[in-house]
């Protein structure tokens, strides 16, 4: 639907390609700025459905290897829930 969309917009090598996308750089950059905000803001902001040891050990896991998957796009989501309901 969205190859269908952009027809016309975007050059032939972009719309056939088979690759996807990639975007975990410019979101581990993002988050290497926020450790402040997960370690204290956002638990005190959303302490029912964040706890500062929980996020804490999370934010952590992700430091300790940020190329793995798990951490970064859970950190990313509730970093996107927070802004959507600010």
């Amino acid at each position: 639907i969205h190859r269908q969309a952009l027809r016309g917009l975007l050059p032939s090598s972009v719309l056939e390609r088979d690759s996807k996308a990639e975007f975990s750089v410019m979101t581990r950059i993002h988050l290497d700025g926020l450790k402040t905000e997960f370690s204290s803001s956002l638990p005190s902001r959303r302490p029912g459905w964040l706890s500062k040891d929980g996020v804490g050990r999370l934010f952590r896991t992700y430091e300790e290897n940020p190329r793995v998957g798990g951490p970064i796009w859970v950190l990313w989501a509730i970093y996107g829930c927070d802004l959507v309901l600010l």
